[in-house]
Protein backbone atom coordinates (compact mmCIF):
# COMPACT_ATOMS: atom_id res chain seq x y z
CA UNK A 1 0.00 0.00 0.00
CA UNK A 2 1.39 3.41 -0.95
CA UNK A 3 0.54 6.12 1.55
CA UNK A 4 1.09 9.75 0.65
CA UNK A 5 1.72 10.82 4.24
CA UNK A 6 1.05 9.63 7.76
CA UNK A 7 -2.24 11.53 7.81
CA UNK A 8 -3.30 10.84 4.22
CA UNK A 9 -6.82 9.60 3.68
CA UNK A 10 -6.08 8.06 0.28
CA UNK A 11 -3.93 5.27 -1.08
CA UNK A 12 -2.75 4.48 -4.60
CA UNK A 13 -3.21 0.88 -5.75
CA UNK A 14 -3.12 -1.03 -9.04
CA UNK A 15 -6.51 -1.68 -10.60
CA UNK A 16 -8.00 -4.94 -11.72
CA UNK A 17 -7.85 -5.91 -14.61
CA UNK A 18 -4.46 -4.17 -14.82
CA UNK A 19 -5.78 -0.89 -16.20
CA UNK A 20 -3.38 1.35 -14.31
CA UNK A 21 -3.37 2.93 -10.88
CA UNK A 22 -6.40 4.10 -8.93
CA UNK A 23 -6.65 6.52 -6.03
CA UNK A 24 -8.81 5.14 -3.25
CA UNK A 25 -10.03 6.42 0.07
CA UNK A 26 -8.39 4.42 2.84
CA UNK A 27 -11.76 4.05 4.59
CA UNK A 28 -13.29 2.39 1.49
CA UNK A 29 -10.23 0.13 1.06
CA UNK A 30 -10.20 -1.03 4.68
CA UNK A 31 -13.97 -1.50 4.75
CA UNK A 32 -13.84 -3.64 1.60
CA UNK A 33 -10.97 -5.75 2.97
CA UNK A 34 -12.82 -6.42 6.22
CA UNK A 35 -16.07 -7.13 4.35
CA UNK A 36 -14.35 -9.85 2.37
CA UNK A 37 -12.41 -11.28 5.28
CA UNK A 38 -15.20 -11.31 7.86
CA UNK A 39 -18.16 -12.24 5.68
CA UNK A 40 -16.57 -15.25 4.08
CA UNK A 41 -16.34 -18.98 4.63
CA UNK A 42 -13.05 -18.91 2.68
CA UNK A 43 -11.00 -17.03 5.27
CA UNK A 44 -10.65 -17.85 8.94
CA UNK A 45 -9.08 -15.59 11.53
CA UNK A 46 -6.28 -17.36 13.40
CA UNK A 47 -4.52 -16.56 16.60
CA UNK A 48 -0.71 -16.56 16.53
CA UNK A 49 -0.55 -20.04 18.04
CA UNK A 50 -2.87 -21.50 15.37
CA UNK A 51 -0.82 -19.83 12.63
CA UNK A 52 2.41 -21.27 14.07
CA UNK A 53 0.91 -24.78 14.10
CA UNK A 54 -0.23 -24.49 10.48
CA UNK A 55 3.20 -23.20 9.43
CA UNK A 56 4.92 -26.06 11.26
CA UNK A 57 2.64 -28.66 9.63
CA UNK A 58 3.23 -27.16 6.18
CA UNK A 59 6.98 -27.12 6.78
CA UNK A 60 7.00 -30.76 7.87
CA UNK A 61 4.90 -31.82 4.87
CA UNK A 62 7.16 -29.97 2.45
CA UNK A 63 10.27 -31.50 4.07
CA UNK A 64 8.76 -34.98 3.72
CA UNK A 65 7.98 -34.39 0.05
CA UNK A 66 11.50 -33.05 -0.56
CA UNK A 67 13.04 -36.04 1.24
CA UNK A 68 11.09 -38.36 -1.06
CA UNK A 69 12.39 -36.69 -4.22
CA UNK A 70 15.86 -35.61 -3.02
CA UNK A 71 17.60 -38.61 -4.59
CA UNK A 72 16.46 -37.33 -8.00
CA UNK A 73 17.68 -33.77 -7.41
CA UNK A 74 21.09 -32.20 -7.61
CA UNK A 75 22.45 -30.36 -4.58
CA UNK A 76 21.68 -26.87 -5.97
CA UNK A 77 18.11 -27.92 -6.76
CA UNK A 78 17.63 -29.27 -3.23
CA UNK A 79 19.11 -26.07 -1.85
CA UNK A 80 16.69 -23.96 -3.92
CA UNK A 81 13.63 -26.02 -2.93
CA UNK A 82 14.55 -25.81 0.76
CA UNK A 83 15.57 -22.13 0.68
CA UNK A 84 12.39 -20.85 2.37
CA UNK A 85 11.95 -23.59 4.98
CA UNK A 86 13.63 -21.56 7.71
CA UNK A 87 13.16 -18.04 6.36
CA UNK A 88 9.61 -17.52 5.15
CA UNK A 89 6.76 -15.06 5.60
CA UNK A 90 3.07 -15.84 5.98
CA UNK A 91 1.30 -14.68 2.79
CA UNK A 92 -0.36 -11.28 2.98
CA UNK A 93 -3.91 -10.32 2.01
CA UNK A 94 -4.77 -7.27 -0.06
CA UNK A 95 -7.28 -6.26 -2.70
CA UNK A 96 -7.14 -4.61 -6.09
CA UNK A 97 -9.96 -2.32 -7.13
CA UNK A 98 -12.30 -3.67 -9.82
CA UNK A 99 -12.88 -0.42 -11.69
CA UNK A 100 -15.33 -1.98 -14.17
CA UNK A 101 -17.81 -3.06 -11.45
CA UNK A 102 -20.77 -1.12 -10.11
CA UNK A 103 -20.88 -0.91 -7.16
CA UNK A 104 -17.14 -0.86 -6.52
CA UNK A 105 -15.66 -4.07 -5.16
CA UNK A 106 -12.19 -5.39 -4.51
CA UNK A 107 -10.54 -8.48 -5.94
CA UNK A 108 -8.89 -10.44 -3.11
CA UNK A 109 -5.25 -11.43 -3.50
CA UNK A 110 -3.15 -13.48 -1.12
CA UNK A 111 0.47 -12.96 -2.12
CA UNK A 112 2.88 -15.64 -0.99
CA UNK A 113 6.15 -14.50 -2.58
CA UNK A 114 8.19 -15.48 0.47
CA UNK A 115 6.05 -18.41 1.64
CA UNK A 116 7.90 -21.66 2.31
CA UNK A 117 6.44 -23.33 -0.80
CA UNK A 118 7.32 -20.41 -3.13
CA UNK A 119 10.42 -22.09 -4.65
CA UNK A 120 8.50 -25.31 -5.42
CA UNK A 121 5.63 -23.26 -6.84
CA UNK A 122 8.01 -21.43 -9.19
CA UNK A 123 9.33 -24.70 -10.58
CA UNK A 124 5.85 -26.18 -10.98
CA UNK A 125 4.70 -22.99 -12.71
CA UNK A 126 7.58 -23.17 -15.20
CA UNK A 127 6.95 -26.87 -15.95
Amino acid sequence: MVKLSKNASIIIKPSDPNLGLVILEILWYETECFRQLKGSTVYKELCKEEAKIICLKAKIQLQEIMDTFSKNLQYKEQEFFNSKLDDFEIPGFYITHKIQKTPMVGRPIVAGYNWLAAPVSKVVHNI
